[in-house]
């Protein structure tokens, strides 16, 4: 099963990455293409906690 998700850097006033934005991305392309919100955020929950796992995600 391929799995993909985006990490995007969050950063504060100076330039400083404090926090990351993990988004959906399709696997044949590497891009969403818009079919749901709610589904998208399902789809990033589960494949970045259940199946890669939060050490992997937050490392």
């Amino acid at each position: 099963m391929d799995i993909f998700v985006s990490r995007q850097p969050i950063f504060d006033s100076k330039l400083n990455a404090f926090a990351y934005e993990l988004l959906y991305r399709d696997k044949q392309n590497n891009k969403v293409d818009i079919f749901s919100g709610d589904k998208a955020t399902s789809l990033v929950v589960t494949n970045s906690l259940i199946v890669i796992g939060l050490d992997s995600i937050t490392h």
